[in-house]
């Protein structure tokens, strides 16, 4: 885990945001992590509405940060979180992972089938998660 804390591994995230929300989403990604044999999760910035930016170097402060989560089978959900504090729900920021992969031109599952890929990464399930 230690290897994780690298400056060239950190993002900047309102308080708020990181001690609510996002730390709510985080909470919920390690109970998802017990239930399932298997999940894949990523996590990133998206630079769009960015907020500004700290320190002397000028790093910028990513206006949304997103998670894209798969069970390893056929379920797969995307979310999109404002980088502000927020009262609403978990579900609530449920979005296509096709959403997420248009605004960070990212494929993030290439190597699956792709009548899968177009099926799970184009639509929102999220009845096998609890929310």
């Amino acid at each position: 885990m230690s290897e994780t804390f690298y400056l060239s591994n950190m993002s900047p995230q309102v308080a708020g945001f990181n001690r609510g929300i996002w730390s709510t989403l985080e909470s919920q990604v390690r109970e998802w992590a017990i239930t399932y044999s298997k999940l894949y999760v990523v996590t990133g910035a998206i630079f769009k509405d960015n907020i500004g930016v700290i320190g002397e170097n000028k790093v910028t402060v990513p206006g949304y940060y997103y998670k894209v989560l798969y069970d390893g089978n056929s379920q797969m959900v995307g979310l999109i979180l404002p980088n502000a504090s927020s009262s609403k729900s978990l579900d609530q920021f449920v979005v296509t992972v096709d959403q997420i992969e248009a605004q960070t031109g990212i494929d993030f599952f290439p190597g699956l089938d792709d009548k899968l890929e177009t099926q799970i990464e184009g639509s929102i399930n999220i009845t096998g998660w609890s929310f």
